[in-house]
């Protein structure tokens, strides 16, 4: 909660309005994933708030749920959505991702604080991406699973807009290419360490 600023009602609330719109969209619900870390039991009770019964059926479910789910090709990921409820459901399409913390801490401290591409090293401007063969779900979460890259980069990144050769040269869709071409064929930083 100190990390995000957050005190006990505000990640209470936060985790009941997920959990509605998990149940709302007919998929596992995500809160599930959400525990206190003394007891390994859900901050808000699933039975009383959503009707789930089984905290460890939740998770399972929720995993696998997420296993089955297709990976969007580059050429999908690059068509624009055109209204703007399409939009702003890609944009609040995020995964919550467990032991995230420690992930992002590993990975901002073997990068320095910078992003491997542009250099950036403005906090709240950065994130730990993991590589394309290296998945969270896995266990994948050590400093050499992934870098650090500025949001719009990493975003760029997840969509397969961006990507790195073998030699760790960045390459770029041509879809955006005349708005990030600065950043074409830049070899990423990482620390020697």
């Amino acid at each position: 909660m100190a990390a995000f600023g957050m005190d006990e009602s505000q990640l209470h609330h936060a985790i009941e309005v997920l959990g509605r719109q998990s149940k709302m969209l007919h998929e596992p619900i995500i809160t599930a994933l959400v525990v206190k870390p003394e007891d390994g039991r859900c901050l808000v009770n699933l039975l009383s708030a959503f009707g789930i019964d089984n905290e460890d059926g939740e998770r399972l479910r929720l995993y696998a749920h997420w296993r089955t789910a297709e990976v969007q090709s580059a050429s999908e990921s690059a068509a624009p959505a055109r209204n703007l409820k399409s939009r702003a459901a890609q944009f609040a399409s995020v995964e919550v991702r467990p032991h995230q913390a420690a992930f992002r801490r590993r990975i901002f401290e073997v990068c320095e604080g910078k992003c491997v591409i542009s250099g950036c090293d403005v906090v709240r401007a950065l994130d730990a991406a993991h590589f394309r063969d290296r998945n969270w779900r896995l266990g994948h979460n050590d400093a050499t699973d992934g870098v650090l890259l500025r949001k719009d980069l990493h975003a760029l990144y997840d969509c397969r807009l961006l990507w790195f050769s073998d030699d760790g040269c960045v390459g770029l869709h041509p879809t955006v290419r005349v708005w990030y071409r600065e950043f074409e064929g830049v070899r990423i930083r990482v620390s020697a360490d």
